[in-house]
Order: C-alpha cells, then sequence, then structure tokens
C-alpha cells in the first residue's frame, strides 16, 4: 500500500468542517429553542447528559491519545522525511489520521451540547459546546504546529 500525503489545506478544511458543524447545528438549536424547558427545580435531562457524556469523553480521550501517540511513534523513524514534507505543504497520514481522530472528539463534545441545550435549554450545555469548539480549533492543522509535532518525535518517549 501507497503512503499519500495530504495538502494541508486539505486537511485544514476537513477540521474547520467539524467545527462549522457544530456551530451551524447551534445556531440551529438556539433559532428553533428547546424543545421542553426545564420544570422549575429539577435538575433534568441535561445533567444526566452531562455526566454521561462527560463519561464517555474521559473513556474517548486516552484512547485518542494512545492511536496518536501510535501513529507518531511509527513516524518517528523518518522524522527527517516527515520534516520535509511538512515543509512542503503536505501531512504524513500517521499526522492527519491522529489530527482527525482528536478533531472528530470535539465535535462529539460539541454535538453533545447542543442536543442537551435543545432538549432543555440550560446554558450549562453551551459550556460543553464551548468545550467541544474549543477541542476542535485545538486541533487545527497550521503548519507551525505540525512542524513541532514532527520535531519532537525525536525527543519524545513512546
Amino acid at each position: 500500500m501507497q503512503r499519500q500525503e495530504i495538502p494541508i489545506q486539505s486537511l485544514q478544511i476537513i477540521i474547520a468542517a467539524f467545527g462549522l458543524g457544530v456551530v451551524a447545528f447551534l445556531a440551529v438549536a438556539l433559532g428553533i429553542g428547546p424543545v421542553s424547558p426545564p420544570a422549575e427545580g429539577q435538575e433534568g435531562i441535561t445533567l444526566y447528559i452531562l455526566i454521561v457524556g462527560g463519561a464517555v469523553v474521559t473513556s474517548a480521550v486516552p484512547a485518542v491519545l494512545f492511536m496518536r501517540r501510535r501513529s507518531e511513534a511509527s513516524l518517528a523513524p523518518r522524522r527527517a522525511e516527515a520534516l520535509e514534507e511538512v515543509r512542503a505543504g503536505r501531512v504524513p497520514p500517521e499526522l492527519a489520521s491522529s489530527t482527525i481522530m482528536g478533531a472528530a472528539v470535539g465535535e462529539g463534545i460539541g454535538l453533545l451540547g447542543v442536543v442537551a441545550y435543545l432538549l432543555e435549554g440550560r446554558g450549562l450545555a453551551l459550556f460543553l459546546v464551548g468545550l467541544g469548539l474549543a477541542a476542535v480549533a485545538s486541533h487545527f492543522p497550521t503548519l507551525e504546529r505540525l512542524k513541532e509535532r514532527v520535531e519532537r518525535l525525536g525527543r519524545a518517549s513512546y
């Protein structure tokens, strides 16, 4: 199987689409409002969704970090070649896949927050949306971020 680098602009579009999907869904949710406003004095389903979502995220994040480390470790032996690819505006598949996985977790967090807001309209759910969007943004691939990740390969222990 032949390795195929991805142009950095393509990866940027993919990651931006994760965030824009959450923002578009949020705009719709804010426009139509909550399906069922919370009853006075009840925690409702929002708290439940946030707890369950937190548990899912807590279990998903270590898996994503493990896969990221594993894919980057496989890239370490060809660090110099990978650095040249990044400098030329191409992203090695190992970096692209770990970037997409991390942003996808962020998108999931954001969408969970939008669903929680749609169900009851609690502002606490919007915190989850912000957290998800921050996670997506933290995975947005810039040339500098990608170069730093490749340069760290030789110094990190796996």
